[in-house]
């Protein structure tokens, strides 16, 4: 606990007068620590150690009440529990996955999840390969990978339904 004494210590009369506790601390003060200083300290129990949660700068005894979990986090931005606030690193806590989304991030793949962050490992091409060539006999409609099956000739014939080798198959 500090007590700021003025120079002038106009600021310690009270209607006038010295109260008997200003003139206390002020012979304390000057017999103590000499005339003109600013700061007349008072010993206080509390945590004195700069690194804790619970430091006090005013404790000039340690009590042991300093604690060091409750300001301790991630301080590693990139990861998915990084605390701003923290001041003591506690880096072995950082969690790096937990707000990714995993799944296949390539968009050529027939399972492509435009969401996912992190690749797992599951994209997969065959599912939605096929004829992709609208003019092939064997277009298929759902595929989004060509896999070089299209074929031209099982669908020729005659579409003109008025001809006489008109083919209702082509």
């Amino acid at each position: 606990m500090a007590y700021l004494i003025n120079q002038s210590i106009k600021h310690m009369r009270v209607s006038g007068f010295f109260s008997f506790t200003a003139l206390m601390l002020l012979f304390a003060f000057t017999s103590l620590k000499g005339y003109g200083a600013d700061v007349f300290t008072v010993d206080g129990p509390g945590c004195t150690d700069t690194g804790a949660c619970n430091f006090d700068a005013t404790a000039t005894e340690d009590d042991g009440s300093c604690e060091y979990s409750t300001c301790a986090g991630c301080i590693i931005p990139q990861a998915c529990n990084y605390d701003p606030t923290a001041t003591i690193a506690d880096n072995a806590s950082c969690d790096f996955t937990s707000c990714l989304n995993l799944g296949c991030t390539n968009p050529n793949a027939c399972n492509y999840d435009s969401e996912a962050s992190l690749d797992d490992g599951t994209c997969e091409y065959t599912t939605c390969a096929g004829c992709t060539n609208s003019g092939a006999c064997n277009f298929d409609d759902e595929a989004s990978i060509n896999d070089g099956s299209c074929e031209f000739t099982t669908c020729s014939g005659c579409m003109d339904e008025t001809a006489d080798n008109y083919d209702p198959t082509a």
